[in-house]
């Protein structure tokens, strides 16, 4: 007996998944087992791939039953009976203790000695039927279920299968175009673009825009397919252009897919209206960070206090937030169209300022530590992965005029363009900030934007500038006993003026910034004023001093284990 539905088309990107799942299913190990994923990610469409494919290896094959159109948690075994075409209404599996219905017998004993799939697709509404299942599982031990849900049931005998977004292609990977067009988003983004157009073909000439649409939709199989259907009338260059606001441009005209499948704003929506009150607040909240954040930034960031566990855990159980591990750090993060249709709940909720706000002050004492740290590798990763919130806390605070938060935020970012060799863009950035800043904060209070603006201006070949900013940011280093920053002001300045040939001055500063470091006790500081005063005395010719300097540099930082030095050397 199969009741499943014709596939809309081949499945496409899932034959790993389609596989695992065949073999969990045909295996008869698991009793149930659940496609849990975020909203739009293919789980109806998978399952029945694999109903299909194992319906003939069970004696009563597979049916399908469609649980969106039930509302209520009690009436999910009469939507199972009516599929299977059991008589009555039955609502409790266990018959002898429970409601038998007007004119049959109960589900359970009607399923005893069927070998069959049931596959229970939309649960996550009607989560609360899963002690029903459970005991119509126990009643009827050759039936097997296969469930999609955004949530898992909790049962027992569950076994959970989150499914992901289909894989996408990098960026940069647009040179084999057979490659390319082999990734799984990409293979489903042109399939589908071909139903429309088929004349459509994956080119050279449009192959980064191709990639930029799967990026920017984040895998989600349900905004490909509605975002190939606008390949009809825009090119893919336009189109991904356009996905600025993905949600208001995915909307499809379908008649034979549920409605809540014809937008990506209504299939979210689905999901977002099952929250409760506290869970969609919070939901909302996490709009504001851009990339990853981490619980404590979500406690300070949504004002929901000892409450933010639970109601991240309970997110992350109804795959709206993602979960991974950085080192042993938990960090979350939002799929780009939930990140959308939460910002949007945001406003509609008049909270988007003070929310931005909160995030832009968590953010500027996090930028603080990490521009004043001496744990270098760790806030240099850390800034590389929060560069995007760093960025959005920046913006935010400069167009609040809250300079206080964008002076501490430009110190981190300003080190960070520089390291990262994004000049540019870093002397945009401390310029504006300084712009905002000096008319409202004295020197003392600008020293953290004033000491990257310098360096900033002498990677760029602006010497005069370098000079003079990093002269004030010495000065107020000075002024404020900082000596960290004293001897990094010193150090660049002696580069400035190595590079003008006051090679006196160069080197007292040199020699000063070493005796700083060692005065706060900064290992790696005291070397790298060794080796700047080796490179200084080999350009004057002095070889036997800058072989001695150094040696002595590179021996002081191999004890401090820092392995540039020895590629240096």
């Amino acid at each position: 007996m199969d009741t499943l539905p014709a596939p809309v088309g081949p499945l496409i990107g899932r034959d790993a998944e389609a596989r695992s799942l065949c073999e969990a299913v045909s295996a008869g190990h698991t009793r149930l087992l659940t496609v849990t994923g975020p909203p739009g990610v293919g789980k109806t469409r998978l399952a029945l791939a694999v109903a299909g494919e194992v319906a003939d290896q069970l004696t009563d094959g597979a049916v399908f039953v469609d649980l969106a159109p039930v509302r209520e948690p009690a009436l999910v075994l009469a939507a199972v009976a009516s599929a299977l075409g059991v008589a009555g209404t039955p609502t409790d599996a266990t018959g002898p203790t429970g409601p038998t219905g007007p004119t049959g017998p109960p589900l359970g004993s009607a399923l005893a000695r069927r070998q069959l799939l049931l596959v229970l697709d939309n649960c996550e509404h009607v989560v609360a039927m899963a002690p029903d299942l459970g005991r119509l599982l126990a009643a009827a031990p050759r039936v097997r279920v296969l469930a999609t849900s955004r949530e898992r049931l909790h049962l027992a005998a569950e076994r959970e299968y989150p499914l992901p977004p289909l894989a996408m292609p990098h960026p940069d990977d647009t040179a084999d175009l057979d490659q390319l067009a082999d990734t799984p988003a990409m293979a489903l983004l042109v399939d589908r673009a071909r139903a429309v157009r088929p004349d459509f073909a994956l080119t050279r000439d449009n192959a980064a825009a191709m990639v930029a649409l799967c990026v920017r939709l984040d895998g989600l199989p349900l905004a490909l397919e509605l975002a190939a259907a606008r390949l009809r009338v825009f090119p893919a260059a336009e189109l991904a252009f356009r996905l600025e606001h993905r949600l208001a441009m995915l909307a499809g005209d379908f008649r034979d897919v549920p409605a809540r499948h014809r937008t990506l704003r209504t299939a979210i929506a689905w999901s977002h209206d099952l929250l409760g009150p506290a869970e969609r607040t919070l939901f909302r909240r996490l709009s504001v960070f851009v990339g990853g954040w981490t619980l404590p930034a979500a406690e300070r960031v949504s004002e929901l206090g000892e409450d933010t566990l639970a109601l991240t855990a309970s997110l992350v159980d109804k795959s709206l937030i993602r979960r991974s591990d950085r080192g042993d750090t938990a960090e979350f993060a939002l799929l780009a169209s939930l990140r959308e249709y939460a910002a949007e709940q945001l406003d509609r909720h008049h909270e988007a300022g003070r929310t931005k706000s909160r995030h832009a002050s968590y953010f500027a004492d996090l930028a603080v530590q990490a521009e004043t740290s001496p744990e270098e590798e760790f806030w240099w990763a850390w800034m590389g992965e929060q560069a995007p919130n760093l960025r959005a806390a920046h913006e935010h605070a400069l167009a609040t005029g809250a300079v206080a938060d964008a002076v501490r935020l430009a110190g981190a970012l300003g080190w960070y363009t520089y390291t990262r060799g994004l000049l540019g863009e870093g002397k945009a950035l401390v310029q504006q900030t300084l712009a905002a800043a000096e008319p409202v904060l004295a020197d003392g209070e600008l020293a953290g934007v004033l000491l990257p603006a310098g360096i900033l201006a002498w990677a760029g070949g602006d010497a005069a500038a370098a000079e003079r900013l990093l002269g004030r940011a010495l000065a107020t280093s000075e002024q404020t006993a900082d000596h960290r920053r004293a001897a990094i002001a010193r150090a660049f300045l002696g580069h400035a003026c190595r590079d003008a040939g006051r090679f006196e001055q160069a080197a007292d500063h040199y020699r000063r910034a070493g005796e700083l470091h060692a005065s706060v006790g900064y290992r790696r500081g005291v070397a790298w004023a060794l080796y700047d005063r080796g490179l200084l005395a080999r350009q004057r010719g002095d070889l036997p001093a800058a072989r001695r300097l150094l040696r002595d540099g590179l021996a002081r930082f191999r004890e401090v284990d820092y392995p540039w030095a020895g590629s240096r050397g």
